[in-house]
């Protein structure tokens, strides 16, 4: 175990903007802005997100993932992740052909832009969604025609593709934990996902609030993920759902429940958090998924998540030692 050690840390930075009908970019200028007051609260790795096939599009795909590599390399930056969107397989009785298209279209523009892993959710069905519940009745009626079993084997199939074209680009694929917030996402379903899958590059996303707004332990999920965890969603809240009832097989994400606190402001145990990040020898970027508004408070609130961290970070790895 690695008791003694700092980790790398990482925070989003924005690069779209969705305003209900297409996807379009961020000003460069907005774009550097973020990143001088990351890099002015010391931080060095950065996560971009919202480059995908799934929604109309104002701007070539290809070119803005190169132009927008290129500006955060010119700050200094590498990149953690990329965190994007796409389908997972497509009703099992239609072909898998489009849906491997895209999956081998995101390694492509992944890669221009300089992300060498690529984090998504594990249960997208193929399609136009106007919502989560389109995603819900899809995957519904997939299960109920063919069996979950068939679901997991056909996207685990579209996996493999996935990561074979990944390798070639030194690429890993970081599924996310989602909960019952999206299909194959929880703690029963997304490891079998993972292991039916079985590819080298094919691991974990550890969101912390999606686990723990359901109950599912933080820590047994880094555990479970071992050398896997390719990357962390890190956020806190406090665990509304955890033992509740649900009236179906989801529930839609919301404010109260999926809460995107700062770390350190729900009920996550974090020192048992980090405990285990170091007993898996966890040698990547921590990255929050938190806001940070581009203001003028924003180099304040990048560093009390920071110094909070580090006191954690160092009084868990204290705890070890004397143990």
């Amino acid at each position: 175990m690695n008791k003694k050690r700092k980790f790398k840390l990482s925070f989003p930075v924005e690069i779209i903007n969705w305003d209900g009908r297409s996807v379009s970019l961020k000003s460069d200028r907005e774009i550097a802005a973020q990143l001088e007051q990351l890099a002015d609260a010391g931080i060095s790795t950065v996560m971009p997100a919202g480059l995908h096939r799934e929604e109309p599009l104002a701007f070539d795909l290809s070119k803005a993932a190169v132009r927008i590599g290129k500006i955060i390399r010119h700050y200094g930056f590498e990149i953690s992740s990329h965190h994007c969107l796409l389908p997972v397989f497509a009703p099992l009785a239609e072909s898998q052909t489009r849906v491997r298209q895209i999956m081998e279209e995101t390694v492509r523009f992944c890669n221009q832009l300089g992300a060498a892993t690529m984090v998504f959710h594990p249960g997208r069905i193929s399609g136009r969604h106007s919502d989560v519940l389109s995603i819900f009745a899809g995957f519904e009626h997939e299960a109920a025609a063919h069996g979950v079993t068939r679901i997991i084997e056909t996207a685990a199939g579209n996996l493999r593709y996935m990561a074979e074209k990944g390798a070639a680009a030194d690429m890993r694929i970081a599924l996310e934990n989602v909960g019952k917030f999206e299909p194959l996402a929880d703690i029963g379903l997304l490891p079998e996902l993972v292991k039916t899958a079985d590819m080298a590059n094919i691991g974990f996303c550890v969101d912390s609030g999606h686990a723990h707004a359901f109950g599912e332990s933080v820590p047994q999920w880094i555990k479970l993920a071992g050398n896997k965890l390719f990357e962390t969603h890190f956020h806190d809240n406090h665990a509304a759902l955890a033992g509740v009832t649900l009236p179906g097989a989801f529930i839609q994400s919301s404010k109260s429940s999926d809460e995107h606190l700062f770390p350190g402001s729900g009920t996550i145990p974090w020192d048992e958090t980090v405990k285990a990040l170091l007993e898996i020898n966890y040698s990547g970027a921590v990255t929050f998924e938190v806001t940070v508004k581009p203001d003028a408070d924003a180099l304040s609130r990048y560093r009390k998540i920071i110094d909070w961290w580090r006191l954690v970070e160092a009084e868990a790895q204290k705890n070890i030692i004397t143990g």
